[in-house]
């Protein structure tokens, strides 16, 4: 299921994968520290309903909700991201 869903991705354009990450996302809300990202996953569920002595089949769509917490690296520290002295240079740049 997973391979076929990333040979999916591969096929659709920006658009359409905008569109996808539109309807799973519900709310994001960052700091400097962390982004966290909540939504749902839709998801197919296959259910018994009826009371009769056969019963009936019927396919269900539920939501699946998901939060995903991404922290966001110092910008200095560590030697990765960008150094405030690089950024005070740009920023020189910009303003002259």
């Amino acid at each position: 299921m997973v391979v076929r869903a990333q040979e999916m991705l591969q096929v659709l354009d920006f658009t359409d994968k905008k569109a996808i990450v539109r309807e799973l996302i519900t709310k994001i809300k960052a700091t400097q520290e962390v982004v966290t990202i909540w939504g749902q996953f839709p998801v197919l569920v296959k259910a018994e309903v009826g009371l009769e002595s056969i019963y009936w089949y019927d396919d269900f769509i539920i939501q699946q909700p998901f939060e995903l917490k991404l922290t966001i690296p110092p910008t200095d520290r560590g030697g990765r991201g960008y150094s405030d002295e690089y950024v005070s240079e740009a920023v020189k740049q910009h303003v002259d």
